[in-house]
């Protein structure tokens, strides 16, 4: 797995003292015992090649957008023209589910400590964390809408919709409840976590 970083110095620390220690850095036998973190100060300018730790995939098929999500929090784009775009969650946590709003420039990544990223694509930027009370265990979004079943540890089916001004997620009236799917609850033993959403076909066209 190649993955090619380059790292730019910020432009503060490049005063002549700081670019003469960089020469002497880059010179056989140089002892970095003098070296402080304070004398440089480095960053991220750009990742290519897919990043260590991957997991999981998204794609957006009409704007031809490909995610890839990491053990650590960070998500990969690929998209047109061999363009790449690195993303990194404020939280360094897995990814539980990764899925794309088609054609709106909106990532949604459920992280392993149950929250809703928001990612606004076209800006690179993170726009809402929406933090589940309960453990997530299953996640869809229905396909044309703004409207996403989440599926939890006990049972219960809720359904979220993202309002686009502001971007937020919000919490619908709707929920199907464990004793709507299971009858009565007492009687069922083990695990009640949902663990897979069909929505029914078309049903975004018959509301």
């Amino acid at each position: 797995m190649l993955s090619i970083v380059v790292i730019s110095f910020q432009q503060e620390h490049t005063t002549p003292s700081n670019l003469q220690l960089l020469k002497l850095v880059l010179q056989p036998g140089w002892n970095s015992d003098g070296l402080k973190p304070d004398d440089i100060n480095t960053r991220l300018l750009f990742h290519y090649g897919i990043p260590l730790g991957s997991m999981l995939l998204a794609c957006d098929t009409i704007q031809q957008i490909f995610a890839v999500s990491t053990r650590d929090g960070r998500i990969k784009l690929f998209g047109k023209d061999n363009t790449q775009a690195l993303l990194e969650s404020p939280d360094a946590v897995p990814s539980k589910f990764l899925q794309f709003i088609e054609n709106q420039g909106i990532l949604l990544n459920i992280n392993a400590i149950n929250c809703i990223e928001v990612w606004d694509i076209d800006r690179k930027l993170l726009s809402h964390v929406h933090d589940f009370e309960e453990e997530i265990t299953c996640f869809t979004v229905m396909q044309h809408t703004f409207y996403m079943f989440v599926g939890d540890s006990i049972g219960n089916i809720l359904v979220l919709k993202l309002d686009q001004e502001p971007c937020i997620i919000v919490k619908m009236q709707y929920r199907i409840p464990l004793s709507a799917s299971h009858g009565n609850a007492s009687k069922v033993a083990g695990d009640n976590s949902v663990m897979h959403i069909l929505p029914q076909p078309t049903a975004e066209s018959k509301r």
